[in-house]
């Protein structure tokens, strides 16, 4: 007796309404990735297509396909191009998806497409940004698309071009820390100081992870040095090593000692606060960041939805290394004791693929 697959199982149950059926093959599918079955969940979401309407799923392809190809999948070979140093290559697809999403997800009247990529960026994004128009659901992360062309025509030393992909970049994710991050490199090539101050105390206001943070101290660092501030930079050059210690930042800091002719040491509390009001930003996390993530893990944990709860909680822990948050970490995966450092380390990337 032959052994059936996953996607034989499912059509077995099909009733040959397409309503219906779709309504049952969507919830298969989210079921399935639940349980991290994805083979079944691809299956279902292939089947999806197999039945629907042809007007309809021509429509579908036009969002979704790209030369013959799903825009997850061709930004995957973009990615293995740019691993393997073939980034002129890489270029010249990402130019492609570029105009791909620039076409089938244009901004229109009333309505835009976002890509927010889960609970936390969602809510982060409707506090600071007020919308007049109806936000339309990306089903890819359209802000990871064009940033990675960013960061190649950056490579390229094409930075006009780079900062309008960027910018458009951050129109499809306003609270995605990647465009900015790859704005303040643009800026940092161009002698753009100013720009580059605006946007990394832009990036400040969503920065959600110890790593971001350090980053943007750093760069906070850089433009001190550029502007012959050497007191201030080594205050952010200092204080991003609190959040993650970087070999390239202890580079910077030689480098700063070098040039303003000081020895070093790191800044007593009064003097960082002191820094830190002038530049008009606070230390750490901001106070919405911490809130939002609260509320959330104790909304999933209420909802015994253990899995969103310590996504959650990471984040919570990485900004405030509060010892509370992480034996609450700990009740629900005791076996994170010995890799809960290595968790937190992980947990930016986690919360975008969520």
């Amino acid at each position: 007796m032959a052994i059936l697959t996953e996607k034989e199982k499912l059509k077995v149950k099909l009733k040959g309404d397409y309503e219906t059926d779709s309504q049952f093959l969507m919830k298969s599918a989210e079921k399935f990735a639940a349980e991290g079955n994805m083979e079944a969940a691809n299956s279902a979401s292939e089947l999806i297509m197999e039945i629907m309407p042809e007007k309809q799923r021509l429509e579908i392809e036009r969002l979704t396909y790209v030369e013959g190809k799903r825009l997850d999948t061709f930004y995957g070979e973009i990615l293995q191009l740019i691993k393997n140093d073939r980034k002129s290559e890489a270029l010249t697809m990402s130019k492609v998806l570029y105009d791909k999403v620039m076409d089938a997800y244009k901004e229109t009247d009333s309505a835009r497409f976002v890509c927010l990529r889960n609970s936390f960026e969602d809510n982060i994004c409707q506090l600071l940004h007020k919308f007049d128009k109806t936000l339309n659901r990306a089903p890819f992360d359209l802000s990871r698309y064009l940033t990675t062309y960013g960061y190649l025509l950056v490579d390229f030393n094409k930075i006009d071009d780079a900062v309008k992909v960027l910018k458009e970049a951050e129109e499809f994710n306003p609270v995605d820390c990647g465009p900015k991050f790859e704005l303040a490199e643009a800026y940092k090539l161009s002698k753009d100081t100013q720009a580059l101050l605006d946007i990394t105390k832009e990036t400040l206001k969503v920065a959600s992870s110890p790593y971001a943070l350090s980053r943007c101290y750093c760069n906070l660092g850089f433009y001190a040095v550029e502007v012959e501030e050497y007191d201030d930079a080594a205050v952010f050059y200092y204080t991003s090593l609190i959040f993650a210690a970087h070999p390239a930042v202890e580079g910077e800091l030689a480098h700063l000692a070098h040039i303003s002719g000081k020895k070093l040491t790191p800044p007593d509390k009064q003097t960082t606060d002191a820094v830190f009001e002038k530049y008009g930003i606070s230390y750490g996390a901001e106070e919405m960041i911490i809130s939002v993530a609260a509320q959330l893990a104790n909304n999933a944990l209420t909802a015994n939805n253990i899995r969103e709860g310590l996504i959650y909680l990471k984040i919570l822990y990485g900004v405030t290394n509060d010892p509370e948050i992480r034996d609450v970490i700990l009740k629900y995966d005791p076996d994170a004791e010995k890799r809960i450092d290595e968790m937190v380390k992980r947990n930016f990337e986690e919360s975008q693929a969520n």
